[in-house]
Parts: structure tokens; sequence; C-alpha cells
């Protein structure tokens, strides 16, 4: 299980009236933040910051925002950061548009900053709600899938609803871990639904795996693609066209 644990606050402070070199070295000042602060628990799950310069954090306590000097409590968000989900809570600020995202895993949550306004999308919501897009694909089996921006959904052949596979918050390629990244160079993505690495590709509208890969691609193909109790999360780097993968237990 990975666990994230450490949140470390620093300030680069500039000197007026001091010309300053590329090559010059910087002060930076280090200041340790926890529970005796107003930290609402000294495990962090994910820390953000907006555009108006806010950091946000998610503990296992809740959520917060620290200006530099103290902390403002949203006691009804992340009531249950962890909800089940191995890696916590995750938090991103949408600087162009001023939301803030959250999402523990299983339901996603948008805060308008201009007015702290919290929006709540359930599994049925945020397939429903038309502002979200979903492509459909399908798999060796001819299942149907459908995947967004900010959710993969599994169509169950008997049952016939739309199983919510995991949710994203972060943009593409936003170099940061994701559940979602873009690879410009085969036109696809590739997604970590929680065990292995799935490839959806645009052009033939075709959910790859370690099943169904019949192009044999390398990483399709790793031993441990097929461990249910493995977890990954990816990035593909657009300039150098690689993608990279974290796994733990």
């Amino acid at each position: 299980m990975c666990k994230f644990r450490i949140i470390i606050l620093f300030l680069l402070t500039f000197f007026p009236g001091r010309n300053i070199m590329p090559q010059r070295s910087f002060d930076y000042a280090f200041r340790q933040i926890n529970q005796s602060d107003g930290l609402l628990h000294n495990e962090v799950l994910s820390v953000t910051q907006d555009a108006r310069g806010f950091i946000w954090i998610a503990t296992r306590n809740g959520l917060q925002r620290y200006d530099g000097s103290s902390f403002s409590y949203y006691p009804d968000m992340l009531s249950d950061p962890l909800g089940g989900q191995n890696f916590g809570a995750e938090i991103y600020a949408d600087k162009t548009n001023n939301y803030l995202w959250i999402s523990n895993g299983v339901n996603l949550e948008r805060m308008n900053l201009a007015r702290y306004h919290f929006t709540l999308y359930d599994s049925e919501k945020l397939i429903k709600d038309s502002s979200f897009i979903f492509t459909p694909y399908r798999d060796q089996a001819n299942d149907s899938w459908l995947l967004g921006d900010k959710a993969i959904y599994y169509h169950h052949p008997i049952t016939k609803r739309n199983i919510l596979y995991q949710v994203n918050i972060l943009p593409e390629n936003s170099r940061r871990t994701s559940f979602i990244a873009s690879d410009s160079t085969r036109n696809a993505k590739w997604i970590t639904p929680g065990s292995g690495l799935f490839l959806f590709e645009k052009k033939t509208r075709k959910v790859y795996s370690h099943k169904f890969n019949p192009n044999h691609h390398p990483l399709l193909q790793i031993p441990f693609a097929g461990d249910a109790s493995t977890q990954a999360v990816c990035y593909v780097r657009q300039q150098a066209g690689y993608l990279g993968y974290y796994l733990g237990r």
C-alpha cells in the first residue's frame, strides 16, 4: 500500500535591490508544520496550491487551507478521506477555472473557489452530467468501457450497470502521477484501474491489457499485470515519449 506522509512548506525569499544572477544560490527558509500549528493530522495525503497562493492540504482528518500563518478548516469535506481507497485522498487546484477538485477514490467533489460552493459527484451523478464527456471502448470479450477525463466505467454484461472503476482529478500530462495519462505517440491513453496497465486506443476504440495484447506490447506483458493486489499510477512525458509507473503492494 502506498502512503504519502510528508509535507514540506517552503518560502523563497527575494531581496529587493539585489541582482539575481542565474548561477547564484538562493536562500530558502524551511518550517515544519504539525498538529501543534493547527494541522489536522500529521499524515498528509495530498497537497496543492491555488491561483491565489493558498495551500490546500488533505489529511486523514479532513481538508484545510493554509495561508502561511493560519489554517482554515472544511469539516464537511473529506470526512472519510481514505474511503477504502489505497492511495487515500487526492486534491488538485484548477487555476484556470478557479476550482478545487477533491477525490477519495470513490467520489469527486468540486469546490468553486470564488464562491466556496461545493458540488458532490457520486458514480451515478458523474456519468449523467453532460459536462463530463465519455467515449465508449470495447475489450477482448466485447464488453463495454466508458472513458472520460475524470472517470472510467465498466459496463457489466449481466447486471447491465455501469460500474465505476476509477476516478481522476488531474489533467492530462500534468507532470504528476495519475490514473489516466495520454500517449501522443500512439494516440491512446494509459489507464491504471487498480491492477496492471490498460491501453485504450482511440483509433480502434479497443482496450488492450495483459489478457488481450495481440501486438505484444512489452508494458502489457509485465509479470505483475495480473496481480490484483498491485497498484500502479502512471504518467506520460510527451516530449520524451515514455511511460513512467509506480508500483506498490
